[in-house]
């Protein structure tokens, strides 16, 4: 893998040349050859338009043996032979990529990195799997300029026009719907950890993981698994995302992955902008998702008397410590009815509604709570197996 990887030129050719994936060996170029096409490329800079149109026809004609002198082209002084050498490289990959797309999908390893361009890190993303390699093709074939432009420096850019372009033209009855595999390359190289996508960009890849099309591809047996892998993976590093919008997308995927920006917006329950529903929303979710090692962050609000929601029918107001508790009776598998709360109604992604979080008066909250620490003074954290199950509870 490491020629394929250091020898790029040489190994396109061979590629064309002999039509064997196993060939790693450079071959020898006719000097004539090397120097006709050189020769070329310095004509991309010519006066003449007809001389800088006939050399770049000529060039695409010799195919990937002009590769060398292409190369060089693109790094020339001369903005006229870089501009016509990146055209007509692109071009060459085009063609080469559309002529080995089966046997890069049977394996991207064999292949240099020009023809797989960010194959590594969509492998270090979401997996190897049959399905992975199928979708990363189709990536190419959907968005196979901008898939390519990762080979060279500043590909990011075309990632924000290819964005804006979306964001300028909104999807309508008359206009054609984006299709699943452009939506899934463009996640991924918002993804990508070289890239930081701006607020513009952001707001068209979040719309992509609301769309229909391609939710329902996350719940295919095939696929899902990873396209889940890349939606988790933005909710992780999306920098423009505020910490609402990444546990909105955690929890309509139920997703573990927005444990981050549950805590964040824990942290931030005291500032003057803070939210009551996203306040709620992120002990819920914390309860369901974050397992046993959150028990502790949980307890530390049980003494925390923000309102979230006002009264009803002459029951207490919902505070913060109510969700709290409900959160740490669903980690230990503790019936919530003996703790006062008798009308819990779940909610999709986290636990329950916040509403049904109340209890009958104020003195059954102080009761259940004084009940909750004399359980977990008598149950955590003794030397009992996980699956033995105590009077209220399970022993962690």
């Amino acid at each position: 893998m490491s020629v394929a990887r250091t020898c790029i030129a040489g190994l396109l050719i061979s590629l064309l040349a002999c039509d064997n994936l196993y060939c790693a060996q450079q071959p020898v170029e006719d000097s004539s050859a090397s120097e006709s096409t050189a020769s070329l490329v310095r004509q991309l800079g010519s006066r003449s338009f007809q001389v800088r149109s006939d050399a770049e026809r000529k060039l695409l004609e010799s195919g990937f043996e002009s590769l060398g002198a292409i190369n060089q082209g693109i790094n020339s002084d001369d903005p006229e032979v870089r501009t016509r050498s990146l055209r007509v490289m692109q071009l060459l990959e085009r063609s080469i990529f559309v002529r080995y797309r089966d046997k890069i999908r049977d394996n991207p390893w064999l292949f240099p990195q020009q023809l797989t361009p960010g194959w590594e890190t969509f492998f270090e993303l979401v997996g190897e799997s049959p399905e992975a390699r199928a979708l990363y093709v189709q990536l190419l074939q959907s968005e196979t300029a901008i898939m390519l432009s990762l080979n060279r420096p500043g590909w990011q850019a075309r990632f924000e026009q290819r964005c804006g372009e979306i964001l300028s033209f909104p999807q309508g009855p008359f206009q054609a719907k984006t299709s699943l595999a452009t939506m899934t390359a463009l996640l991924f190289l918002a993804c990508h950890p070289e890239n930081t996508p701006s607020g513009p960009a952001t707001t068209v890849i979040n719309s992509f993981l609301n769309d229909s099309q391609f939710r329902r591809a996350t719940r295919d047996q095939k696929t899902g698994p990873v396209l889940r892998s890349l939606v988790g993976q933005w909710i992780l590093s999306s920098a423009s995302s505020s910490s609402s919008q990444r546990l909105s997308l955690a929890a309509s995927f139920e997703m573990s992955e927005g444990l981050d920006a549950a805590r964040e917006l824990i942290s931030q329950r005291h500032k003057v902008s803070f939210s009551p529903t996203h306040l709620e929303d992120a002990i819920s979710y914390l309860g369901r998702y974050g397992g046993p090692v959150v028990i502790e962050e949980l307890e530390q609000l049980l003494d925390d008397e923000m309102k979230l929601r006002g009264r009803y029918r002459g029951g207490p107001e919902v505070q913060v410590r109510d969700i709290a508790l409900a959160a740490l009776l669903h980690l230990t598998n503790q019936s919530p009815e003996t703790y006062g709360l008798n009308d819990l109604r779940p909610r999709t992604g986290f636990l329950y509604i916040g509403s049904s979080v109340r209890f009958e008066s104020a003195d059954d909250r102080l009761m259940a709570i004084e009940k909750w620490r004399t359980w977990r003074a008598r149950n955590l954290g003794l030397a009992i197996p996980d699956s033995t199950i105590a009077d209220e509870g399970v022993v962690l």
